[in-house]
C-alpha cells in the first residue's frame, strides 16, 4: 500500500480513537518518546503527554479531531514522513470549536509509521 493511503488511513484511526476517547489506539499511533508542539504551551515529550492532553480535549467538549491532508512529502530517507494539513476540532452536536493547521511527522519503527512530531496552530484567536 502506498504510504499516501497508510497515512490516510492512520489519520482517520485517530479521529475515531479521539471520538471514542479509545487512548489505546491514540497509545499505538503515536511513538512512546513523542513530541507536542500545541499553541500557547510548552514543548511536550512523551505518550503520557499526548494522552493527557487527548483527555483534556474530551474534557473541555472535544469529541472529534477532523484532518484534511495538504501535503504529504516522503519517505524522507528511509524512515520520516511529512505530513501537512488542516484541522477541526468539533463537540458532540458537531459544533467547530476550533480550526486550525498542523504539521506531523512520522517515523518508521518496527515496519510501521507512527507520529513522532505533532505540532499543530490555531487559526482562531485566543486558541
Amino acid at each position: 500500500m502506498e504510504f499516501r493511503q497508510l497515512l490516510a488511513q492512520s489519520r482517520e484511526k485517530l479521529s475515531s480513537a479521539y471520538r471514542d476517547g479509545n487512548f489505546d489506539i491514540i497509545r499505538e499511533l503515536y511513538l512512546p518518546d513523542v513530541v507536542l508542539m500545541a499553541p500557547g504551551q510548552e514543548t511536550k515529550q512523551g505518550i503520557e503527554e499526548i494522552l493527557k492532553a487527548g483527555k483534556e480535549m474530551l474534557d473541555d467538549g472535544i469529541t472529534e479531531v477532523q484532518y484534511q491532508s495538504d501535503e504529504t512529502i516522503g519517505p524522507v530517507g528511509s524512515e520520516f514522513i511529512v505530513d501537512r494539513g488542516r484541522f477541526t476540532f468539533r463537540t458532540n452536536d458537531g459544533t467547530a470549536t476550533d480550526r486550525g493547521k498542523y504539521l506531523m511527522v512520522w517515523r518508521l519503527t518496527e515496519g510501521e509509521y507512527r507520529v513522532y512530531i505533532d505540532s499543530f496552530s490555531s487559526d482562531t484567536p485566543d486558541q
